[in-house]
């Protein structure tokens, strides 16, 4: 996630045919949604504080069983895909009435 492309390579045009090509998944999917959640993941996670605010005592495997038994993962997606600016996805009943973020300026 540390060398991903930015937006400035992805709509660069010597630059976008070869991040299309190797960042494309799967149908349905654009590349450009697949970085807007690589961004996201490596700014939740590049961080020393940030780890530690996941995970606080306890074996990590303990944590991971822990949060797949109780997460609410339609909601998480959501919240993932609204965080990274993803918005041809249907939302999540929570999210729905949320004014548009960030604020376009």
């Amino acid at each position: 996630m540390a060398t991903a492309p930015s937006a400035k390579d992805f709509f660069n045009p010597e630059t976008h045919d070869i991040i299309e090509k190797y960042l494309a998944g799967k149908a349905g999917v654009s590349t450009e949604d697949r970085l807007r959640m690589i961004k996201l993941v490596k700014d939740i996670g590049s961080s020393y504080e940030d780890v530690l605010t996941i995970h606080a005592e306890g074996s990590l495997e303990a944590q991971k069983l822990s949060i797949l038994q109780l997460a609410e993962f339609d909601r998480y997606k959501a919240a993932a895909m609204r965080a990274a600016q993803i918005n041809n996805r249907k939302g999540h009943a929570l999210f729905d009435d949320l004014p548009q973020f960030p604020p376009k300026l």
